[in-house]
């Protein structure tokens, strides 16, 4: 079994959130995910989505322009990986927010969170608006629940 960190990133225009279409990662290929990725050894969670943002959707952010959201702890479909996943919002950016990354996402695209396309969307996605929506700050997914 192995632990994984993540920084995921959450941009809004009004209603709409932006959304990668993965491809080429050999994870979710085809289904839409925030932007974000693995925090690297030795890199903070702030410095891990600062990164990433600008690696996969090209603008630069500041550590003060985000906040943490939501932590979410996800069990993988084949129990083998665990992830910690800290789940940022931007309030502000520099550049305009585009798919950066071509070969590993075919587009970028604003959504509604309310109305994402169930077969087409990474599943603990759902779970991240559901946990936001109810207020609250922490959330596990996919572990068995406790009777």
């Amino acid at each position: 079994m192995r632990q994984n960190i993540a920084a995921v990133l959450i941009f809004r225009d009004g209603d709409k959130i932006a959304f990668i279409k993965r491809q080429n990662t050999g994870w979710m290929d085809g289904k839409y995910a925030l932007p974000g990725g693995k925090v690297d050894t030795g890199e903070s969670f702030t410095q891990g989505i600062i990164r990433e943002a600008e690696e996969e959707v090209g603008v630069t952010l500041k550590p003060k322009d985000i906040e943490v959201v939501l932590v979410a702890q996800v069990r993988g479909a084949d129990d083998d990986n665990i992830w910690t996943n800290v789940i940022f919002e931007a309030h502000n950016w520099e550049g305009e927010v585009h798919n950066a990354e071509p070969d590993f996402a075919s587009e970028l695209v604003w959504l509604d969170p309310k109305d994402l396309p169930v077969d087409e969307t990474v599943p603990q996605t759902f779970f991240y608006f559901e946990q936001l929506a109810a207020g609250k700050h922490y959330g596990e997914f996919g572990w068995k629940q406790d009777a």
